[in-house]
């Protein structure tokens, strides 16, 4: 789905549970976690390091590999301003084969409430409903393979990026202005992303031994409904896959009832089951609003003391913040009775400094002598802050804490 993280593995899971995530390097510079938040438009080359010239650059912060990105710079001569719009299309693919010939029940005996599919062979026979809705008690409907209830549950999903460009310079300097707008949607309905990303970056060779390269990079987005993986109870595609053969996409869509009291429950063909749910109702009435921003500042400055010495002086920092706002209604059963309401806050923080003396001497073509000297300041902080109803809300669908 739009806005889940991203998994890159360059020399294979080398922890049973630890991360194998490789260490990202922007401009030279190590950064917090990945780099998706990066607008693709703003990358001038990606190179790869995995083996031993990983860790003798990175150290042991490298030992899953490296990722080295470059980021673009302004040209001299004229302004040059450029516009361009990117969409994809996103459509579910279903690789995984599910049988239509048995309906919901087990050993071949036809259980309105089972979460299964190994009943009866679907074959037109007249069964009881597995609705629970007061106005379909009694109801009976024929029993017959529904192929499509699966794909019926997704929708076409898209993204779309607006890019702006505008560089300008002369020989000694040169400034580069780069804006994008993401916007894009999941095949989970709900699922959907808003992003801004601004990034201006300014080179200049102020005298014939002293050059400054400074740049900041800011992003910020609005992820909603989130896609949750692996076999999480919330996870939308898991509990679509579980829709037993027989449930009819039109009867499914009527997630919810209202009972004698006037209360809104879920309408599922197991009630109270601790491990399904009607994936229209996971979809509809539960929601997640994840804000996150990220800014990354680097300034550097290289001065040549002679044609065999020079040193480079460099600090960066990349903030990053991230936000959630879960709101699960009532009737999630065991997980939220009467419902949940969740908000989150993390904050991390990273900030690098370093310096590089180099001392390169040529003798003749054969005999080259290079001396480096560096040392680096490496600080991170996390902070986080976390606080929910619980799974009892004392007044239901009353976000607040």
């Amino acid at each position: 789905g739009v806005g889940a993280p991203n998994r890159v593995v360059l020399r294979g899971n080398r922890s049973i549970s630890g991360d194998s995530q490789p260490l990202y390097v922007i401009d030279g510079v190590p950064i917090v976690g990945d780099p998706s938040d990066i607008s693709p438009d703003n990358i001038a080359s990606l190179n790869i390091l995995q083996g031993p010239n990983a860790a003798a650059l990175y150290g042991s912060a490298a030992q899953n590999g490296v990722i080295i990105i470059e980021t673009k710079r302004g040209t001299p001569g004229a302004v040059r301003v450029s516009l361009n719009q990117t969409t994809q299309l996103l459509e579910p693919i279903h690789n995984i084969p599910f049988q239509n010939v048995y309906g919901q029940g087990i050993g071949g005996m036809y259980q309105a409430n089972a979460e299964s599919s190994w009943g009866p062979k679907m074959e037109g026979q007249q069964v009881a409903t597995w609705s629970i809705r007061p106005e379909d008690a009694g109801a009976q409907y024929s029993l017959t393979p529904q192929p499509d209830n699966i794909r019926d549950a997704f929708q076409r999903g898209y993204n779309t990026a607006t890019n702006l460009v505008a560089t300008m310079g002369g020989e000694k300097m040169q400034g580069m202005l780069t804006y994008t707008r993401t916007d894009a949607a999941g095949i989970i309905p709900g699922n959907k992303l808003g992003r801004n990303n601004l990034a201006v970056r300014l080179n200049s060779q102020l005298t014939d031994r002293l050059s400054v390269d400074a740049k900041i990079d800011y992003m910020k987005q609005v992820t909603r409904d989130p896609l949750i993986e692996d076999i999480n109870n919330f996870n939308p595609t898991k509990q679509i896959y579980m829709m037993p053969r027989n449930i009819r996409t039109e009867d499914a869509r009527n997630y919810t009832y209202t009972n004698a009291s006037g209360i809104i429950l879920q309408n599922y063909w197991t009630p109270g089951s601790t491990l399904g749910l009607n994936p229209y109702f996971l979809i509809n009435r539960a929601s997640n609003i994840s804000p996150r921003e990220r800014t990354i500042g680097m300034a550097s400055l290289s001065y040549q003391f002679t044609d065999e010495i020079k040193l480079m002086v460099r600090a960066s920092f990349d903030n990053v913040f991230n936000g959630s706002e879960e709101r699960l209604s009532r009737d999630f059963y065991a997980r939220a009775l009467n419902g949940r309401y969740t908000v989150s806050k993390r904050n991390t923080s990273l900030f690098n400094s370093d310096f590089l003396l180099t001392y390169n001497k040529a003798f003749n073509q054969d005999w080259q002598f290079d001396v480096n000297v560096g040392g680096n300041i490496r600080q991170e902080r996390n902070s986080s802050l976390s606080s929910n109803t619980g799974v009892a809300m004392i007044v239901p669908d009353f976000w607040t804490l």
